[in-house]
């Protein structure tokens, strides 16, 4: 399971390894970990996952800067790119298409697949499965997507101070969302999770009132900042904030029985309150 501290952070924001998002289904041939060799019968351990990805286009899946180009006998033609503390490489490639040193940003092309594709991931020097870094890529993705966006960097707006009453609470619930955002996320999509009603009201009546107060387009709207939001923006920030983490702590009351450390009894029975849980067996 990804720790805190594992969390990767990306200016130019996040995508999947393979052909546009459609990567994040590719089929497994060959996963980590114990394995049958599926030519000789034999047992032995794959440091890496096998997908079926004949000639495809190869994606750089955050910021990173390009490690190793190479080829050697166990992994054929290879790319490595580090992203932050991870090192991806894309083994058995056909073609690289950037070279040793570049700097990469999300979504650049940096190779073709071969026949197949074999992927491996290290972080901090050590091997990791590299399905927990993929998982955490399409949460990533998911994300920007519930916000319009695809792999665009979600950036900072300028001069603009946002706080919400969870700021003390700011690293255990970063902590939580990396655990377990990708699971609330696909709950919410597929409708096993939903915002009670007052929630949505009220967003409703802070967009309402946001426009009304001439919040929106204050600057130039951008891929990250597409209602233009500036300093007018910041109290209204905070308080979507506010109803977004309530909502995901209400979710994992309910799902996982789990609560933020500083929480009292009463917090907690409120909370439990404040949700309305929709969920379909």
């Amino acid at each position: 399971m990804l720790k805190k501290d594992m969390f990767l952070e990306s200016p130019s924001g996040f995508f999947m390894p393979f052909s546009g998002e459609d990567g994040s289904q590719a089929e497994i041939m060959l996963d980590y970990g114990e394995q049958v060799h599926p030519a000789t019968g034999k047992s032995f351990f794959h440091h890496g996952i096998d997908f079926v990805c004949d000639h495809q286009e190869l994606y750089a899946v955050a910021s990173g800067l390009v490690t190793g180009v190479g080829k050697d006998e166990e992994r054929g033609d290879f790319i490595a790119v580090r992203y932050g503390k991870y090192v991806v490489r894309y083994c058995h490639i056909s073609e690289a298409l950037v070279s040793y040193s570049a700097k990469v940003v999300a979504g650049q092309q940096i190779a073709k697949s071969g026949d197949f594709l074999h992927i491996d991931v290290h972080f901090a020097g050590e091997e990791l499965n590299p399905i927990e870094l993929l998982t955490m890529l399409y949460g990533n993705i998911s994300v920007l997507a519930s916000l319009g966006e695809e792999h665009f960097p979600v950036e900072e707006i300028e001069n603009v101070e946002v706080h919400t009453k969870y700021d003390a609470d700011q690293e255990e619930i970063q902590s939580l969302m990396v655990d377990y955002f990708p699971k609330y996320f696909m709950a919410v999509s597929t409708g096993r999770w939903q915002p009670s009603e007052k929630t949505e009201l009220i967003i409703r009546n802070m967009l309402a009132k946001a426009a009304e107060g001439n919040c929106f387009y204050e600057v130039v709207p951008s891929y990250s900042n597409p209602l233009g939001l500036g300093v007018n923006g910041g109290p209204l920030i905070g308080e979507m904030q506010n109803l977004l983490i309530e909502d995901f702590l209400g979710y994992l009351a309910s799902h996982h029985g789990i609560y933020l450390s500083s929480f009292s009894d009463e917090q907690k029975k409120k909370l439990m309150s404040m949700q309305r849980n929709t969920a379909r067996s």
